[in-house]
């Protein structure tokens, strides 16, 4: 099994359980994010066997397989258990904040739908730019539970998710960003939330 949501950058702020950041003030200040100081990111390419080469980064906390989904807010039912999170109907999952810049484009991660029709299973994704001039949830991909990459044992790899990083400004540096991962109708199990750095070679 991969590792999932892994540090992004920055060191994680404290999640309300709203999901909302409750010490990014204390944690960042309110230097702008050019100013931010976000360590270098650790580049892995996650998804290699699966027939997407592309570098990604693993998201905070999220390696649900090793570290148990510290630092992520649990709503509704969710709860990490044998490795994996789990997502009731009406459950909901909210990552630490994090640092992105504008060259992190999309995300992925690896699902399964266990017990249920998958064809009715739906997953919702949002973003949350708390820096930027709207720091509401936005939700940027719903999708049905058989929509992604089959890669064996049950399990399937999302399609690509976009995390729209221009939400938290269009000037270049880090700005922080929350993921939420919402079920409707279905139970999920989830592992492995990658952002994309867009780095190339």
């Amino acid at each position: 099994m991969l590792t999932a949501v892994a540090a992004l950058g920055a060191p994680s702020a404290a999640v309300a359980a709203d999901g909302d950041a409750t010490s990014l003030q204390s944690t960042y200040g309110s230097a702008p994010a050019a100013e931010l100081n976000c360590p270098d990111p650790l580049i892995e390419q996650p998804f290699a066997a699966y027939g997407d080469p592309r570098d990604f980064v693993l998201a905070p906390g999220g390696a649900f397989s090793h570290n148990g989904g510290g630092g992520w807010s649990l709503r509704g039912g969710a709860d990490v258990d044998d490795g994996e999170l789990k997502l009731p109907e009406d459950g909901s999952a909210t990552s630490p904040a994090t640092c992105v810049d504008l060259d992190y484009p999309v995300a992925r991660f690896r699902y399964n739908v266990r017990g249920w029709n998958d064809d009715d299973a739906e997953i919702r994704v949002e973003v949350r730019y708390p820096d930027g001039a709207d720091d509401d949830w936005q939700r940027v991909a719903q999708f049905d539970g058989d929509e992604g990459q089959y890669i064996g044992g049950g399990w399937r790899l999302s399609r690509d998710v976009p995390m729209r990083p221009e939400l938290g400004g269009n000037q270049p540096g880090w700005r922080h960003v929350q993921i939420r991962l919402r079920s409707k109708d279905e139970r999920f199990r989830i592992d492995d939330v990658y952002v994309d750095p867009k780095r190339r070679s």
